[in-house]
């Protein structure tokens, strides 16, 4: 990956499906926008060149062997990073991306993808400023998916099973452990936030280390 001057800063949400973190991110986009800052945002699975087959995929349930799976999801990412991340860094935009390489180790890993395979895939990354996980327990996971859980959310294309919402509380599980013990080791850089509160809320601890983060690096309290 090229090397370049960050002017803006990079800021990433993580969690499993349920967990607030999308809402989060835009929360805390909105409320940075109202302090003057240029926002760019980008989200998982959403490259110009794949995101048509991710939606292909998604809405026919199509079966995907866990190694192209995992390679996809990394031919996207970079995509994002060079079109999207690298340009609004240089600019001095504050990107806000909606999971970044922590999805990878946790969900190609809880499909059976060696971890340190799934790390080398994405070693060159750019390091996020900040990065936020925000825990829940899969219950209120489940209590938050709303429609029924699709083909891949639920894990349905590891063969769990025919009860998408038994097989999506045994994905989430693993996945919130394998969260859970990325966040504990703090060469990781991922804050683990409680996100069992109140969606429509930015929670208090993201705020405070949003603001400790702005004030050190662009010397402005908001």
């Amino acid at each position: 990956m090229e090397e370049f001057k960050r002017e803006g800063a990079l800021i990433i949400v993580e969690g499993v499906d349920g967990s607030g973190k999308s809402t989060q991110m835009e929360l805390v986009g909105k409320w940075l926008e109202s302090n003057g800052f240029s926002i760019a945002y980008t989200d998982w699975k959403s490259s110009r060149e794949l995101k048509p087959l991710f939606k292909k995929m998604w809405r026919n349930d199509i079966y995907i062997n866990p190694y192209v799976f995992s390679l996809l999801h990394a031919a996207d990412f970079y995509q994002r990073v060079k079109k999207i991340i690298i340009p609004a860094l240089k600019i001095g935009q504050i990107v806000l991306c909606d999971r970044y390489y922590y999805t990878p180790l946790v969900r190609d890993v809880a499909r059976g993808m060696n971890p340190e395979w799934v790390k080398e895939l994405y070693k060159n990354a750019p390091a996020p400023d900040l990065a936020f996980y925000f825990d829940v327990p899969p219950e209120i996971a489940l209590q938050r998916a709303g429609a029924k859980p699709k083909y891949y959310e639920s894990g349905t294309d590891l063969g769990l099973g025919d009860d998408r919402w038994e097989n999506f509380k045994l994905f989430e599980t693993k996945q919130i452990e394998l969260y859970r013990a990325i966040a504990a080791d703090k060469s990781n850089n991922l804050t683990r936030i409680d996100g069992t509160g109140p969606i429509p809320l930015v929670s208090p601890k993201t705020r405070e280390l949003v603001k400790e983060f702005f004030k050190k690096k662009y010397k402005v309290a908001f």
